[in-house]
């Protein structure tokens, strides 16, 4: 199966291929338009074995919703706020249902891919623009290592 048709198997809407990016080691991104819809955008996300995005802070935006598609790994959500980090395991194992994890203004992310690697979806409304979240390193009242 296709990336193209597992995103309109998830999201039940046509999408164009609008670009193909390596924005860091063992991370290569696929972003998509929603045809006829212009107020959000979606990246398909594939992590290599062992690999994981850089912390990321939200800093901009209406919505960042996060979705796991296939492999193993956990996505990471701090939440400086009320100081907490909360930690979700994936696995195709998994008889769970799908479910979105919305990420708010402030608030951190990180994916970090298992033994089989790691795919993710990313909602951005309105589309990614530069500015929209910061890579970081600090702890920020949270621990996410």
């Amino acid at each position: 199966m296709s990336y193209r048709n597992i995103h309109e198997s998830f999201f039940a809407r046509p999408v164009e291929l609008r670009d193909i990016q390596q924005p860091y080691d063992g991370v290569e991104c696929e972003v998509y338009n929603f045809v006829g819809d212009d107020s959000e955008d979606l990246a398909i996300i594939r992590i290599e074995p062992g690999a994981m995005t850089p912390r990321q802070r939200v800093l901009g935006g209406e919505r960042t919703v996060e979705r796991f598609v296939s492999g193993s790994g956990y996505l990471l959500i701090g939440r400086p706020a009320v100081r907490s980090v909360i930690q979700y395991d994936f696995d195709d194992s998994d008889q769970r249902p799908v479910y979105d994890h919305v990420i708010g203004l402030g608030e951190c992310m990180q994916w970090c891919a298992g033994p089989q690697g790691l795919v993710v979806a990313e909602l951005c409304s309105p589309p990614y623009a530069p500015g929209r979240f910061e890579d970081f390193n600090e702890q920020l009242g949270v621990h996410l290592s």
